[in-house]
C-alpha cells in the first residue's frame, strides 16, 4: 500500500497524476473531471472534496481525511468553552454597565 502526503490540494493533485504519469486530458476522460478544472487544481485552486475522491478513486485508490493536533482534543475542547464563556461574560459585564459615552 502507497500513502501520498502533500501539504496542499494542489501539490497532492500534481503528485497524484505524475506519480501514474497519465497527461491531465487522459486524467480528465478516465475520471470525468474537467480538464481544465485538472489544470486549476495544480495551479492552486482548492478543490472540493468530492473532486479529489473522483480524481483518487479513477486511479483505483481511496481518499481518507486527517487532522493533527498537538494538544488531546479535549483540552482544545476546554479552552474553547473557557473563551466562550469569558466573551459571554464580558457582553453581559457591557451590557449591564448601560451605554458608555463616546470618547
Amino acid at each position: 500500500m502507497e500513502t501520498i502526503q502533500e501539504e496542499s490540494p494542489a501539490a497532492f493533485s500534481r503528485t497524484m497524476r505524475r506519480r501514474t504519469r497519465p497527461t491531465q486530458t487522459e486524467f480528465s476522460r478516465h475520471s470525468g473531471v474537467e480538464r481544465a478544472l485538472i489544470a486549476r487544481l495544480e495551479g492552486g485552486r482548492e478543490p472540493k472534496l468530492t473532486t479529489l475522491r473522483r480524481l483518487v478513486a479513477s486511479l483505483g485508490g481511496r481518499m481518507e481525511l486527517a487532522a493533527r493536533f498537538e494538544r488531546p482534543l479535549e483540552a482544545l475542547a476546554e479552552d474553547f468553552l473557557r473563551q466562550r464563556e469569558d466573551a459571554w461574560r464580558e457582553a453581559e459585564d457591557r451590557r449591564r454597565a448601560g451605554p458608555q459615552p463616546i470618547k
